[in-house]
């Protein structure tokens, strides 16, 4: 049996390792090995790195880890998510960091517990619901929420989410506003395309993930690429 702590030292390489092995199918590869249990925690505690980075490296591993663990045990799966949305509860004293990325990357990659949890993750955008008010965790969740529509845009619009999107489409935190444009371009739904091209002149910049890692990119950037998406899928999504 290997132990914890060397577990979380491996982990730990991993996340924060240089050159080829940021790749994330060549960091799979380097946990394959160990239980996965341990990885998991260790990679929920990778989202307090130090380096963005590394953050989202964490998020990356960890959705398509426990959506494996879900297959064979649905309960584990449900307890990770479970955790997720305690660190998101004030009551915990938490601030959950990372947490609402993880929520919608695990849906992602799970339809068993996207069916059971996808309601929670668009409550968290959604001001009548349990709008997140940090808005690093608010960006969070509309990251998350558009990695659920990715996967399952159907459900991923299921209680009003296009409708709250849009409402922060235009909010003050650029990160908030950021995430949201490229949230909507997954989701699509009801003046869409419009709403974003008004938008592709907004220089503020944020930090976001991209393909080669993570980079600045500016508001409007991300709200043309999601006018670009629905333009490209058909007036089905940009009605």
């Amino acid at each position: 049996m290997t132990p914890s702590g060397s577990i979380r030292r491996q982990v730990r390489a991993v996340l924060e390792g240089p050159g080829p092995d940021l790749a994330l199918d060549r960091a799979r590869e380097r946990l394959a090995e160990l239980p996965t249990p341990a990885v998991v925690r260790a990679l929920l505690a990778g989202l307090s790195a130090p380096t963005s980075l590394a953050r989202w490296r964490a998020v990356g591993l960890l959705g398509p880890l426990v959506a494996e663990m879900a297959s064979a045990d649905p309960e584990a799966g449900r307890e990770v998510l479970r955790r997720l949305m305690w660190t998101l509860n004030e009551e915990s004293g938490a601030m959950g960091w990372g947490a609402a990325e993880v929520f919608g990357e695990i849906l992602h990659h799970s339809p068993l517990l996207a069916r059971e949890f996808a309601n929670i993750l668009v409550s968290y955008v959604s001001p009548c619901a349990n709008q997140l008010d940090h808005p690093a965790l608010l960006a969070g969740a509309l990251w998350g929420l558009g990695r659920l529509a990715q996967a399952q845009p159907e459900l991923a619009r299921s209680c009003g989410a296009p409708e709250a999107v849009r409402e922060l489409l235009g909010h003050p935190d650029a990160r908030v506003a950021g995430a949201a444009a490229w949230a909507w371009g997954w989701l699509g739904g009801e003046g869409a395309a419009t709403a974003l091209e008004e938008r592709r002149d907004d220089g503020r910049a944020l930090e976001f993930p991209l393909e080669d890692g993570v980079g600045e990119v500016r508001v409007g950037s991300l709200a043309q690429q999601a006018r670009d998406r629905l333009t490209q899928a058909g007036p089905g999504k940009n009605k």
